[in-house]
């Protein structure tokens, strides 16, 4: 049991300095401020799609929505992104 508790409690030491070590728009926005900027950032790439009336189809627009926000913030998704699958 207490090996359990171990892996554990690392995993969330390894998601939470992930979280700590995440930045965008050149270092402006770090920590959990970073993935609430993110999340504004998704929010009005999609927003912007929906207005603009790009396509009727919903699962499009998520998509299309997604691949700005993914192509405009690779390098802190992917750095992020690299942890988490590590702790699954």
């Amino acid at each position: 049991m207490q090996s359990f508790e171990n892996t554990f409690f690392s995993l969330l030491k390894i998601l939470n300095d992930s979280i700590n070590n995440a930045e965008v728009e050149e270092g402006q926005y770090k920590g959990a401020r970073a993935f609430r900027h993110m999340w504004k950032m998704l929010n009005d790439s999609y927003s912007f799609y929906v207005k603009n009336k790009k396509s009727n189809d919903d699962v499009e627009l998520i998509s299309k929505s997604y691949d700005l926000f993914y192509n405009k913030n690779q390098d802190s998704l992917d750095s992020f992104l690299r942890n988490v699958l590590r702790i699954t």
